[in-house]
C-alpha cells in the first residue's frame, strides 16, 4: 500500500510538473517577451520622440524609422507565438466564425 502511494505521488507530482512547464513555455513566456518588447517599443518612442519630417538629420529620422519598424514587426511576431490571443477587432470576428485563432 506503501508503494502504491509513493508511485501515484511521484507520478502525480511528474504530471504537475510537466503541465506546469507546457504552460510557462507556451503561455507565460511570450507573454513576458511581449512586455519585453512592449518595454522596448516605449523607450525608442521616447528616446526618438524630437525627430521630425524635416527639421531633424536624414540620417537620424532613418535610423528612427528602422529602429521602430523593427520593433513593430517584433511586436507583431511575439503576438502570433502567444496561443489563442486577438488582437484586432478582425481576428475577433474571425475567431468568433471560426472557432481558429486566424
Amino acid at each position: 500500500m506503501a508503494a502504491t502511494t509513493a508511485a501515484l505521488t511521484a507520478f502525480f507530482g511528474v504530471v504537475v510538473f510537466v503541465t506546469g512547464q507546457i504552460v510557462l513555455k507556451f503561455f507565460v513566456e511570450p507573454i513576458q517577451e511581449q512586455a519585453k518588447i512592449k518595454g522596448e517599443v516605449s523607450n525608442a518612442l521616447v528616446f526618438y520622440a524630437n525627430v521630425e519630417g524635416g527639421i531633424t538629420k536624414p540620417e537620424l529620422r532613418e535610423e528612427a524609422q528602422t529602429k521602430l519598424r523593427e520593433l513593430a514587426a517584433r511586436l507583431r511576431a511575439s503576438v502570433s507565438q502567444i496561443p489563442y490571443y486577438i488582437s484586432t477587432p478582425v481576428q475577433c470576428r474571425m475567431f468568433v466564425r471560426t472557432g481558429a485563432n486566424a
